[in-house]
């Protein structure tokens, strides 16, 4: 598998700028950029701009992916999917947590199809932008970024762009992003 990693460090005042560097030092694959604290959006969209892959994939400092992810999403793009949607599921208190996973199968729909799918059947699209995989030309074509001026919300202002934008979807029904609950 081709990849590239990109670490976006927005201001950490722990040792993780340092922890960026020795990994874009030693692995080739990994790249490191530094900004003064922007928030998530400011973060999310400068690794967007660093990015120079087929797709963009967002994995936040304290979650973690299905050891199967880039497999399965290998797998799906010989079709050039706008969009390629996965499960989640929520970890890391004492309470049990239901897997959340893409409420409409889709081989291709287009964006607005796959949202009215959801519509008809009275639920949402998952709309966290770490539970898809983003064609990077989408994103690129269409000038689509995170609002900086949202405090929350920002996912779901990203996902419905995305999604007005896309010709083809595709969901794989299996949980592939791990989210840790924290207080």
């Amino acid at each position: 598998l081709d990849f590239e990693i990109i670490l976006v460090d927005d201001g950490s005042t722990d040792q993780s700028p340092q922890l960026c560097d020795r990994f874009a030092e030693e692995l080739p694959c990994v790249k490191a950029i530094h900004q003064v604290n922007q928030g998530v959006s400011a973060a999310r969209n400068a690794g967007i701009a660093a990015a120079s892959g087929a797709y963009v994939l967002f994995l936040d400092g304290d979650d973690c992916w299905d050891e199967r992810l880039l497999q399965l999403l290998d797998q799906q793009i010989p079709q050039q999917p706008d969009i390629i949607e996965f499960g989640y599921q929520k970890f890391g208190t004492d309470e049990n947590h239901t897997p959340v996973l893409p409420a409409v199968k889709t081989a291709g729909m287009t964006g607005m199809e796959y949202f009215d799918a959801h519509k008809k059947m009275n639920v949402m699209p998952i709309a966290s932008s770490c539970t898809a995989a983003f064609r990077r030309q989408l994103l690129e074509d269409g000038g689509i970024r995170f609002p900086t001026d949202l405090s929350y919300g920002e996912d779901f202002d990203f996902h419905m762009q995305c999604l007005k934008r896309a010709e083809a979807v595709v969901s794989i029904p299996e949980v592939l992003y791990w989210y840790r609950m924290n207080e």
